[in-house]
């Protein structure tokens, strides 16, 4: 079973992005030295923890008319598994 991470203040509202490269950071109750973050479609990804309550990524490489979808999962103790998702898409 897969549940949704808890997640606050979302830096990135919109779907639609206008750079080549972004700065995407959320809070979270869970510790975030043991959440692991990917992107797809060969973007480059840099994740920033200050071991605080929030994630900061880093993702460049970001062309234009792409679809894009950052993941980040968190698995506890117990094995249960916490995931986030975002997805976006570069434009002029």
């Amino acid at each position: 079973n897969v549940k949704p991470m808890p997640n606050y203040e979302s830096s990135l509202v919109d779907t639609l992005v206008y750079s080549e490269q972004i700065k995407y950071s959320f809070k979270t109750d869970l510790p975030t030295n043991n959440i692991n973050c990917f992107v797809n479609n060969k973007a480059e990804l840099k994740i920033e923890n200050d071991f605080t309550d929030k994630i900061k990524l880093f993702v460049s490489g970001l062309k234009v008319g792409k679809r894009y979808r950052i993941n980040c999962t968190y698995k506890n103790e117990t094995g249960e598994i916490f995931w986030n998702g975002k997805m976006f898409k570069r434009v002029n």
